[in-house]
């Protein structure tokens, strides 16, 4: 950041010192170059609407134009543009040269107003609506996270036990504490034995009930 803003500021100022220029404006010169030495047929205006006011033109040649220019238009504006002064615009004039007089586009003709309502509120149907596959990759965006989240969880687990084992052998002459332990583990102990003995004996789920132990009752 701190090298790109002193760049940009340079080229800046060689901009509006005529010392540099962008790469399109050394293109749009050359075309607008080839349009002025390009021989204009007699009744061009009966055969073409040509409005440079607005910057348009009905011939081929300017709608096939990167630029917007065709040899009617720069006829007919009869000057030789300066890059400062030269302005590519969204809506009328298209091409604006700073020696002209601009004026706001006619409201009910900005295509802002008239298609940017229309653009938003389709893109806020299709937000609110993704498609198939959309809904398959957060699916599965959603399935790795929970995945992820397990494992997590499987070794924190795993921390515990092993910590909980090595405790349980050091206080092993502790009477309290084994008291304690035996009695905080009787339900963990009594639920692995339950999922044991299921899915030792092979019955199926729908023969277990919610009385027969919670954990044993959600095996698969």
């Amino acid at each position: 950041m701190e090298q790109l803003v002193p760049d940009s500021d340079l080229k800046l100022t060689q901009y509006h010192t005529n010392r540099n220029f962008p790469s399109w404006w050394q293109n749009f010169k050359k075309d607008w170059n080839k349009a002025i030495n390009k021989n204009i047929e007699p009744g061009m205006d009966e055969r073409y609407h040509i409005d440079a006011i607005n910057w348009i033109c009905s011939c081929p040649a300017y709608s096939q134009s990167r630029y917007l220019l065709c040899k009617h238009l720069v006829a007919k504006k009869n000057i030789l543009p300066t890059f400062m002064e030269t302005v590519r615009r969204h809506e009328y004039p298209l091409v604006f040269f700073g020696t002209d007089k601009i004026s706001p586009i006619c409201q009910e003709n900005d295509p802002w107003e008239r298609y940017g309502p229309i653009i938003i509120e389709d893109y806020l149907i299709k937000e609110s609506h993704p498609s198939s596959s959309n809904l398959q990759s957060i699916e599965l965006a959603e399935r790795n996270s929970a995945k992820d989240e397990i494992e997590v969880k499987l070794a924190h687990y795993e921390k515990i036990f092993n910590l909980a084992l090595a405790l349980y052998q050091r206080e092993e002459d502790n009477t309290h504490f084994v008291k304690s332990f035996d009695s905080l583990m009787k339900p963990v102990i009594k639920a692995v034995e339950e999922c044991e003995k299921k899915l030792g004996a092979h019955i199926q789920q729908s023969a277990w009930s919610s009385k027969s132990g919670k954990l044993a009752f959600w095996l698969r």
